[in-house]
């Protein structure tokens, strides 16, 4: 079995690196890095959406914009194959 900090290793030089450590759990732990897209939320209420293609700002305030992204993420996880009764990480930074 991979320890979780050996699988962040794996990812530890790629950009936005991170691990989900469910220690302690039955569930499975996730690293990952180079994500598809990033939301920032400033402190005075501005948004934006980052991806491949650059950053935009949202017209959205800064909670239609976190529901909005964490809606996009899970619905374009759930339109795998794999994915029917998968419980998903989440992963949100402050």
């Amino acid at each position: 079995m991979l320890a979780p900090w050996d699988l962040f290793a794996r990812h530890s030089d790629r950009p936005f690196g991170y691990l989900l450590d469910r220690a302690g759990t039955d569930m499975w732990s996730f690293a990952g890095s180079d994500p598809g897209a990033q939301l920032r939320v400033y402190d005075d209420g501005r948004a934006y959406r980052g991806d491949r293609e650059g950053w935009r700002e949202l017209d959205d305030g800064p909670l239609e914009a976190i529901d909005a992204f964490v809606n996009e993420g899970e619905a374009n996880v759930r339109a795998e194959p794999f994915a029917d009764d998968l419980v998903l990480p989440r992963t949100v930074g402050y």
